[in-house]
């Protein structure tokens, strides 16, 4: 997704989850809602932009806070900027290894089903919805 960017002549100034639906579908590449929205959560944290949730007839999107080509740029070449510099964006979004001292947490799913889920110690409330509402995307319905 952020290669789009990256590789885009013009800055978008809002960034529809729709919309990055259809480019990376016509890209031939996977698309699904809750990984865009995930990415648009993570540029938020970030401090590239605000991710806002669709209301009342208004799509859920992203509005940059900084040039969208500049931060594909950044996460594209690990962190550097535009001028050459080697100095990380806060805006680069990285997917760090867990930290030892991560807790398992033990579930029994179903029977004969266990599953064990490997978090922080000091899990917040606002990670722990998070979570919640990742997993409720997961289900296949028969």
């Amino acid at each position: 997704m952020l290669d789009h960017f990256a590789e885009r002549q013009k800055n978008a100034s809002e960034t529809t989850v729709d919309s990055m639906i259809a480019t990376l579908e016509r890209q031939g590449l996977p698309a699904s809602r809750a990984t865009i929205v995930e990415i648009f959560r993570d540029l938020d944290a970030a401090g590239a932009g605000r991710f806002l949730v669709g209301r009342k007839q208004h799509p859920s999107r992203f509005v940059w806070g900084e040039e969208s080509c500049s931060v594909g740029r950044r996460a594209r070449d690990g962190g550097a900027s535009d001028a050459g510099e080697s100095a990380p964006s806060p805006a680069v979004v990285t997917r760090a290894k867990p930290p030892t001292g991560f807790v398992d947490h033990p579930f029994l799913l179903r029977p004969g089903v266990q599953i064990s889920v490997s978090l922080p110690p000091d899990l917040t409330q606002t990670e722990a919805t998070r979570i919640a509402e990742f997993i409720k995307t997961l289900p296949f319905d028969r």
